[in-house]
């Protein structure tokens, strides 16, 4: 039989050509196949990050709303917030005034303070951080949130490194947050980089100075012929006075402007720190150690509530006033059955707290909070969305939301 080699090779060309086809056509399908997954699992990311940005967002208002019903529980309903008045504001009397302020006008006069051993609907919050007033997870949508609202004023203010309110010099303030860092077993870098840094930012924003601060003065010789250098209250001087066809700032505008310049001061503090400490951890803050800066708060509040604020920050907030460590854990004791009323009268709490000094403390204190934070963080899958922001209660008992960031 004869054989036709020349279809035989048409034949097996044929063949291979077919064969390479087939691996070209299954490579692309293998190559499209990817290519739809990659795309598929984006498009899921990205239906997920929408959903937590959702998600953080509704959570914004349920701890806005969380904020509000925690304070307006503690507020008598036939109560009603002063608004202070300009100029016959009692807190701005002059030095000559002041010799007794017992009736010192506060945003949070109609307000019972906050207890640290109060359970509330969150649970005990004493077996929280001290400055946490509210931790809990929700669940919106598909997304799990965490929402934590933070007592800014049982924290140091930051605020009085920016105008301390000790005769309008850091250095009492300086040596106080040294001390802050000394019973929280903070490494003493860890304190100067604190104080380094809200200095640093500082001199790039401008925040208003407080209307009443702290000076020494001498106090008349007792019958033993001793005088004694007392810290009491003083009016700010204003150097360029407007002229007197301007019409009035009301403390309302006085305060939306401090927490507006504030907010500058926490971006910047925000940007320095976001490299270093994640501000949305992984884990609740009671799962990781607690850090120095935790302690320091850096959203505007200028005075710290004496009714929630741990130990540790009394003690240095208190120190250049001469407040011992006895005085601040008797305070302590007295809060947990009677909470510290508006007048902030120590002297009837301890021995060791005179009448000057309750005076003195009542320009660095407030018996209920005015400011806090709010922490937010969803998440679904892979993907996962933040809100940090600050909120301030207005003198009238509105709820003002500031300096917000949000993102990844």
């Amino acid at each position: 039989m004869k054989i036709n080699y020349k279809q035989s090779k048409k034949n097996g060309f044929a063949l291979l050509l077919t064969l390479m086809i087939l691996v070209l056509l299954a490579g692309l399908i293998v190559e499209f196949q990817a290519d739809t997954a990659i795309h598929v699992r984006a498009s899921n990311y990205r239906a997920d990050h929408l959903q937590c940005q959702y998600a953080a967002e509704s959570a914004l208002i349920i701890a806005s709303q969380l904020t509000r019903d925690m304070l307006e529980s503690k507020t008598p309903r036939t109560a009603k917030v002063p608004t202070p008045q300009d100029p016959d504001d009692p807190n701005l009397a002059e030095p000559d005034d002041l010799e007794n302020l017992d009736d010192l006008t506060d945003p949070n006069d109609a307000a019972d303070p906050n207890d640290l051993d109060e359970p509330n609907e969150m649970g005990n919050i004493a077996t929280l951080a001290p400055f946490i007033l509210v931790q809990k997870t929700v669940q919106i949508g598909t997304a799990v949130v965490d929402i934590e609202i933070h007592d800014e004023n049982a924290k140091y203010p930051l605020y009085w490194l920016l105008h301390s309110p000790f005769e309008k010099e850091t250095a009492p303030v300086e040596d106080s947050i040294g001390r802050l860092g000394e019973l929280l077993d903070a490494e003493p870098d860890e304190t100067d980089n604190a104080i380094n840094l809200a200095m640093d930012i500082d001199k790039r924003v401008e925040v208003l100075e407080p209307m009443i601060y702290l000076a020494k003065q001498r106090s008349p010789k007792n019958k033993n012929g001793e005088v004694r250098m007392l810290w009491r209250p003083r009016r700010a001087r204003i150097k360029n006075s407007p002229p007197k066809s301007t019409p009035p700032v009301s403390s309302e505008d006085l305060q939306k402007q401090h927490y507006q310049a504030m907010g500058a001061f926490v971006q910047q503090w925000h940007n320095e720190t976001a490299n270093t400490k994640s501000e949305f951890p992984e884990t609740d803050l009671t799962m990781r150690p607690e850090n120095f800066t935790d302690y320091l708060g850096y959203w505007g509040h200028t005075k710290i509530n004496v009714n929630t604020a741990p130990p540790e920050v009394m003690e240095a907030a208190f120190l250049p006033l001469g407040i011992t460590q006895t005085a601040i854990q008797a305070i302590v004791e007295h809060r947990q059955q009677n909470p510290i009323d508006r007048r902030l009268n120590l002297y009837d709490i301890s021995d060791e707290i005179d009448r000057d000094i309750s005076r003195a403390v009542q320009v660095l204190a407030i018996p209920t909070s005015d400011t806090f934070s709010i922490h937010i963080n969803a998440r679904l899958g892979r993907a996962n969305y933040n809100i940090l922001t600050g909120t301030y209660r207005t003198y009238k008992g509105a709820f003002v939301n500031y300096a917000f960031f949000q993102g990844d």
